[in-house]
């Protein structure tokens, strides 16, 4: 979910703050960890390695992928469980419809108590499992019968810590006073890579959904141990590094959402990954959030500042949330400029935000929270211009 710069501000002091000495420190290259048990081959119990080429996302036989992506949150909250069979429909009936409306790839953000443990899932989403992680592996079960490929994303380190109080670092102190540690979250990264194993829809974990309240360089060192960690559990993944926050002066000049800047981000650092490696940005359009250079500047060159500069030199970047109540002329035609920019720059994998119509800002495809049945026609049309074919 999207949040900004304004907003961020004011929340890191108050929840994102690490305890004293909890931050990686870059421990160098490949040859300094154990990452000879990482190496790939060339087959497995998914059938391959997903891996990344020139850019492009190779799927386990080795045909580029394209998605036309959907959000569907729920793992990360308090119910365990992706959102919606409480109205009586089905995982499998609500992703029939889905792929019916042209979706082939679901982004689903997680938080620790969906990975591993006995954290109990809501009771609507019993069929499925009791527990969160019973349930997301049987949901991960029902996507890849329906061909449907699955970016999981490691969205938030408490399932309380929601909208506002996002963290923006994928680890600090809990609501119930807590400390979940950079340990912990390697750890989970690790488990939920493992919890995917035998499945070859799934493609990638993103390290972090917004890590909006850290400096590219404390990311940077979290990222490439996280990555290691996603190696450990499974190492035919790719691994996604989001963008950051930040000021004006450290992403290209302009105003950034959380989770957009990857302005300083160098593909050498991650040399290791090089073959798994995909940037994630996200992007919303004046509507959701009005920044100071709406209006006023290219907005291709606000997108090539701050992360279409990786796409435009060949490296993968995919747009991991865009999204909006799309009413305006504005928002419309804003859609359509990004269309334009990155079926130029290459950028062919992007999730619109969002599957659920009680989404709190107004993004939510689906209409009813009651029935989760009929699409609102014109957010739909509004992202066409936006999605790849």
């Amino acid at each position: 979910m999207r949040f900004f710069l304004g907003l961020a501000l004011g929340l890191t002091a108050a929840v994102a703050a690490p305890a004293v000495g909890d931050t990686f420190q870059d421990t160098g290259d490949a040859n300094d960890t154990d990452f000879a048990r990482f190496t790939r081959g060339d087959t497995g119990a998914s059938g391959g390695p997903w891996s990344v080429s020139e850019g492009r996302i190779l799927t386990p036989a080795g045909e580029p992928l394209r998605c036309r992506g959907l959000n569907w949150y729920g793992f990360e909250t308090e119910t365990h469980a992706a959102h919606g069979p409480w109205t009586g429909r089905s995982y499998e009936a609500l992703m029939d419809d889905v792929a019916a409306q042209g979706f082939d790839c679901l982004r689903v953000p997680v938080s620790p108590e969906s990975i591993q443990g006995d954290a109990p899932a809501a009771e609507w989403a019993w069929t499925w499992g009791m527990t969160g992680p019973e349930v997301l592996r049987t949901f991960l079960e029902l996507a890849e019968e329906r061909d449907l490929t699955v970016f999981l994303s490691f969205h938030t380190y408490d399932d309380a810590l929601q909208g506002g109080a996002l963290p923006g670092r994928p680890w600090g102190p809990t609501p119930d006073g807590r400390a979940y540690t950079p340990d912990d979250w390697t750890a989970d990264l690790t488990a939920l890579a493992e919890l995917t194993e035998g499945l070859s829809n799934v493609a990638m974990i993103g390290l972090a959904n917004e890590p909006y309240a850290m400096s590219w360089a404390e990311w940077e060192a979290a990222s490439l141990q996280g990555a290691r960690a996603v190696a450990r559990g499974n190492p035919d993944l790719l691994v996604g590094v989001a963008g950051v926050g930040g000021d004006a002066s450290d992403a290209g000049g302009y105003e950034v959402n959380w989770g957009a800047n990857l302005s300083k981000a160098d593909p050498e650092r991650f040399r290791e990954f090089q073959d798994r490696l995909v940037f994630e940005t996200h992007v919303y359009p004046p509507g959701a959030h009005r920044l100071r250079h709406h209006g006023r500047v290219k907005q291709e060159d606000v997108w090539r500042a701050q992360w279409g500069h990786l796409a435009e030199a060949g490296y993968a970047v995919m747009i991991g949330e865009v999204g909006g109540a799309w009413s305006s002329r504005e928002d419309r035609e804003w859609a359509r400029e990004l269309g334009r920019y990155t079926a130029w720059a290459g950028v062919e994998n992007i999730f619109a935000w969002c599957l659920n119509p009680h989404s709190n800002w107004g993004e939510g495809l689906l209409m009813s929270n009651d029935t989760w049945r009929g699409w609102h026609e014109h957010k739909l049309a509004a992202l066409e211009p936006i999605l790849p074919d």
